[in-house]
């Protein structure tokens, strides 16, 4: 005959069975908080990679010269001051003229630039025609139309000058990034005081402009500086914790973006020369 469980033995059975019940939810609870803030991680981590590779892309294309800080944290061009990114420690923010054809690529030759015949310039009081020795303006001119959507496009003429102060670049009058147009074999220069010819010019499009409003990293372009109105913007991360950078030699730059989702917090960092 079987005994029937007495009182102290169902008591003592519940009670085990509820701190069974505890440990598995609390297991079970662990177990979904790891998976949360591994999804988490998996997710910041793509944001942020995906938004250095773009950032580092657009770097490479950049002017070197013309690579400038600002600490604005609502971007504003005309009331921007650019300088030296190893002038400021705590900026949020970096601009550079991007460049924009390498007139030479039929001469098998690199660097994004154009040799001008400064002997044959022919001045008036308010153009400079300056001929091109070397580049195909005529397919730079397609490519360029191709790029910005229109055919009256303004480009930066902008030569190498090695002693240039940085904020100049950026001054809507500036006599560092001129206001130039194709018209092959010359480019049309509008004469803004004074003008230096020098031999190897680079030609601009656009200005890129990368910084922090909040926590959201923002993405100017399709501007330059008498068209500061017209930018574009486009957001590359949202939730940003941190966007710093710092200058390499003398022209290269590194820098390190955080993004952060709940408790999960992924950083990326990339470098340009």
């Amino acid at each position: 005959m079987k005994r029937a469980f007495t009182l102290v033995e169902l008591v003592l059975t519940l009670v085990i069975g509820a701190i069974l019940a505890g440990f598995a939810t609390f297991t079970l609870n662990a177990l979904s908080a790891n998976f949360a803030i591994s999804r988490e991680l998996v997710g910041t981590k793509q944001v942020a990679t995906n938004a250095a590779l773009v950032l580092q892309k657009r770097l490479d294309l950049r002017i070197k010269p013309t690579l400038a800080a600002f600490e604005p944290n609502l971007f504003a061009f005309e009331k921007t001051a650019f300088v030296a990114p190893s002038k400021c420690t705590g900026c949020t923010g970096l601009a550079w003229f991007v460049k924009s054809y390498e007139t030479q690529r039929n001469q098998g030759m690199l660097g994004w630039s154009g040799y001008a015949d400064a002997a044959s310039a022919n001045a008036t009081t308010t153009k400079v025609l300056v001929p091109e020795t070397l580049g195909d303006l005529s397919t730079a001119t397609t490519t360029l139309a191709d790029l910005t959507g229109t055919k009256s496009y303004q480009l930066a003429l902008i030569f190498d000058y090695g002693d240039a102060q940085v904020s100049q670049f950026y001054n809507p009058n500036s006599t560092n990034a001129h206001k130039a147009q194709l018209k092959p074999p010359n480019i049309e220069v509008a004469k803004n005081g004074k003008f230096a010819l020098w031999q190897t010019y680079t030609l601009s499009h656009t200005i890129n402009a990368v910084f922090l409003r909040g926590d959201t990293l923002f993405l100017a372009y399709d501007f330059l500086p008498w068209s500061a109105n017209e930018a574009k913007e486009a957001v590359l991360a949202t939730n940003v914790s941190k966007f710093s950078f710092k200058l390499v030699g003398d022209f290269g730059v590194v820098f390190t973006l955080c993004v952060r989702e709940g408790k999960g917090e992924s950083c990326k960092s990339a470098a340009s020369f």
